[in-house]
């Protein structure tokens, strides 16, 4: 069966320096593994992105707790710039990693799920709104006005040129209403997983004296799920990979 495709449009031209580069408009296969395929790379991200808060505290002071959507500093270990970094750190990467991917020849559509799943457009709304591990870091260094501003400007440079280059790999017709509706889907996968969380770990992560079978402060529940959604994300990229690349361009 042949993907289901949004088309169609000219190729945008893009000028930096005397290089000339195409970012040429791809199919988006709207086909329900690789919709699949994107809901577990969101997931995949979101859970590494709290492991990477984990260990990082745990490399710094010791172990604290975490769940499956957040973490806590071990008691008695004193805030750290850090700790709250990491996380973030790997959203930006994987942006820019799919920006660089979208301006070669191949693997354009691992570049849109890249971008996709490193969540630019939900991720700066709670920064704007004075949330995120940003808002954090920016009111641990600066006065509390000034981290307001701060915050969006200094994420907006990093969290968003990926995602607004993404948007000129899309077919022109309704381009950014599949543009915002890309940005926005990942939020069908977080607001699930965060009532999950609530459900499952809410009293672990809330009360210090709460227990469960745990390693380093991991829910050993935490960790079968994060495998599960590993193993069925390699099964799911196996399954997909020759069907989803390499992608033709559309015609001019």
């Amino acid at each position: 069966m042949r993907p289901m495709a949004v088309r169609n449009l000219l190729p945008v031209p893009l000028r930096g320096g005397h290089n000339h580069m195409m970012i040429k408009p791809l199919p988006v296969p709207l086909r329900a593994d690789a919709a699949a395929l994107a809901a577990l790379m969101v997931y995949a991200v979101s859970a590494v992105h709290e492991l990477l808060h984990h260990l990082t505290g745990a490399l710094l002071c010791q172990p604290g707790r975490m769940s499956l959507d957040l973490f806590i500093g071990a008691a008695g270990c004193p805030p750290s710039i850090a700790m709250s970094a990491a996380g973030p750190m790997l959203n930006y990467l994987l942006g820019w990693v799919g920006a660089w991917l979208l301006l070669t020849a191949r693997h354009r559509l691992l570049g849109i799920g890249l971008v996709m799943a490193s969540v630019p457009l939900v991720r700066y709304v709670g920064i704007v709104m004075g949330g995120n591990d940003e808002g954090v870091i920016a009111r641990a260094l600066l006065d509390p006005v000034w981290a307001r501003v701060a915050a969006p400007v200094l994420a907006g440079l990093l969290l968003l040129p990926p995602a607004v280059l993404m948007a000129f790999a899309l077919p022109a017709r309704r381009r950014w209403l599949l543009w915002f509706a890309l940005m926005s889907a990942p939020l069908l996968v977080l607001l699930p997983k965060k009532w999950l969380d609530q459900q499952l770990f809410g009293e672990w992560m809330r009360d210090a004296s709460a227990t469960l079978p745990n390693l380093a402060g991991v829910p050993l529940n935490v960790l079968l799920i994060h495998a599960v959604v590993v193993i069925v994300l390699v099964m799911t990229i196996r399954r997909t990979r020759a069907r989803l690349r390499p992608v033709p361009d559309l015609p001019a």
